[in-house]
């Protein structure tokens, strides 16, 4: 007995994976070709990707319109960041010199007002210490060269030219002109202790001329004493100049024996 005839089927054929994975298909034809859904498997990754971006966006901070009232600004600052009030900056102030408390405060509030947050605020307070810091040492090397400069062009007589210069301040200026001079540190500044000084001696001069007529003895004969010590200390004045022109060391000689009879 022949066996039965065996019946070969063909099995059938295996479903084609990229067309079964491109889900794109189901698109309108000018969406299948957007590159940023090819990492998606199918349309279940991209409802779970779009639920992703619909909760970040819920909890995105959006930056208010430039007239936006200022509560909405408030509401911005604080999720930002900003502290509840400008005491609750915590700043780090420098360990040296005096703290200024009002002018911190100040700081504070503007900080506060910007809506900075606390590292923000540190960040340019530290940039305004240091630049006021740099800025006071470039000065006060300014002054200290300054000075330099006047004991080498006054030499011996530094000191008592620094005196007519502060005796200028105070006779013409007064105490508030010295408090000025002392809370700029301009009291300082070569140039205005050049300038004091030779208006000190401009107004000694003034007072000698007067003589006798002056208001204020006293003053007259510090004046006279002052010209007289110039020329004494001066070996180029005529008076001390033996080689100089007879009638400019006459000159001269008459002009200290007047200032002698000027004292008494």
């Amino acid at each position: 007995m022949s066996s039965p005839a065996t019946t070969l089927t063909t099995p059938p054929a295996a479903p084609n994976d990229g067309a079964a994975q491109d889900w794109r298909t189901s698109l309108p034809e000018e969406m299948r070709s957007e590159k940023s859904f090819e990492k998606f498997k199918g349309v279940p990754d991209l409802a779970k990707s779009y639920v992703e971006i619909q909760k970040t966006m819920g909890n995105a901070i959006h930056m208010p319109k430039p007239d936006s009232k200022p509560e909405e600004w408030d509401t911005f600052y604080s999720k930002m960041g900003r502290p509840e009030s400008p005491d609750k900056y915590e700043l780090k102030l420098p360990e040296s010199g005096t703290v200024d408390e009002g002018l911190v405060k100040e700081f504070r509030t503007a900080a506060h007002q910007s809506g900075l947050q606390p590292r923000q605020a540190q960040g340019l307070l530290d940039w305004f210490n240091k630049t006021q810091g740099d800025r006071m040492t470039a000065y006060t090397k300014t002054m200290e060269d300054g000075v330099g400069k006047l004991k080498g062009e006054w030499g011996g007589k530094f000191d008592e030219k620094i005196s007519v210069a502060s005796r200028a301040v105070k006779e013409l200026g007064g105490d508030e002109l010295i408090s000025l001079l002392e809370e700029t540190g301009l009291g300082n500044h070569p140039t205005l202790v050049k300038f004091f000084a030779k208006l000190g001696e401009s107004t000694m001069e003034d007072k000698i001329i007067v003589g006798d007529t002056s208001s204020d003895g006293q003053e007259t004969k510090d004046a006279i004493q002052m010209k007289i010590a110039e020329i004494m200390n001066n070996p180029k004045h005529p008076y001390n100049d033996a080689r100089a022109p007879h009638a400019d060391r006459e000159a001269a000689i008459r002009e200290v024996g007047n200032l002698y009879k000027q004292l008494g």
